[in-house]
């Protein structure tokens, strides 16, 4: 089944995106017009695991949905690999570096529309610190139990599509499930956020 690009062109673009039309000759010889929306590059999507029982989740308000948003760390940094984006990420949202790193996942966020696809990783070992979030990102940082987790996904507490997807992956993850090693406790610094 063959899709031929006749023509393509930018319809609409601005810094943090860009509309491209393509004119496509499908394959009943038919000509369609597809606009896609790109996003420049991929994001990551990051799971921090403090000793295999809990997690850490950003809250965040979303103006275009209009709704307070539970999530995992995630985010795109243009000319990054996916796991050097998930390290900055991750320094950025809540304060913490991490030794040991997974991929466990790999999606597009919605193929329909849009060309962006996202990288799934575990990030274990950790050292929390301070948070270097952007001027106009305003975030709130809660440590939950990862089984708490699937509750708020369950109840409509965390509705951020790319969230339920990585915690989807996280469930099937065998060398998840399957270990048995005793996992370190994470170094807190006395002005990480998440001290009791």
């Amino acid at each position: 089944m063959s899709y031929q690009t006749l023509f393509s062109a930018t319809d609409y673009k601005n810094p943090y995106m860009q509309v491209i039309k393509d004119q496509v000759k499908l394959p009943n010889g038919h000509i369609k017009s597809f606009y896609v929306l790109d996003r420049y590059s991929p994001f990551s999507i990051i799971i921090p695991l403090i000793d295999h029982h809990a997690t850490i989740l950003v809250g965040q308000y979303r103006y275009p949905a209009k709704y307070y948003s539970w999530e995992f760390p995630m985010g795109q940094v243009k000319g990054k690999s996916p796991l050097q984006m998930a390290k900055i990420e991750l320094k950025q949202e809540i304060g913490a570096t991490a030794k040991a790193w997974c991929q466990i996942g790999h999606f597009f966020i919605a193929n329909g529309h849009c060309s962006q696809d996202a990288f799934v990783f575990t990030a274990e070992n950790l050292t929390l610190g301070k948070p270097q979030p952007e001027p106009d990102e305003f975030l709130e940082i809660r440590q939950v139990k990862l089984n708490q987790v699937s509750r708020m996904i369950k109840s409509g507490q965390i509705l951020d599509g790319p969230t339920i997807t990585a915690y989807y992956f996280f469930t099937q993850s065998s060398s998840y499930f399957s270990s048995s090693t005793p996992q370190s406790h994470p170094q807190i610094s006395s002005h990480s956020p998440l001290l009791p």
